[in-house]
């Protein structure tokens, strides 16, 4: 199962930080319930390039973008 989700980077140079967790532990500015995340699982950052970066924390399940041609 998948879920897609549209979001803005309100923080882009520092990067989004997303999970399942408590926001406040794990610094989350993105929190996410109900579909498998580790409680601080990864970052998207903007690189000031038209590129995106994402960084995966050690989760349990991994990270993976599906990006449409």
């Amino acid at each position: 199962d998948s879920i897609k989700i549209d979001f803005c980077l309100l923080q882009p140079s520092k990067g989004e930080v997303f999970g399942s967790g408590d926001a406040k532990l794990y610094g989350l500015t993105l929190q996410i319930e109900g579909v498998g995340l580790s409680p601080k699982h990864a970052q998207l950052k903007y690189d000031g390039f038209k590129s995106f970066n994402v960084v995966d924390f050690n989760s349990e399940n991994g990270t993976w973008m599906n990006i449409p041609k």
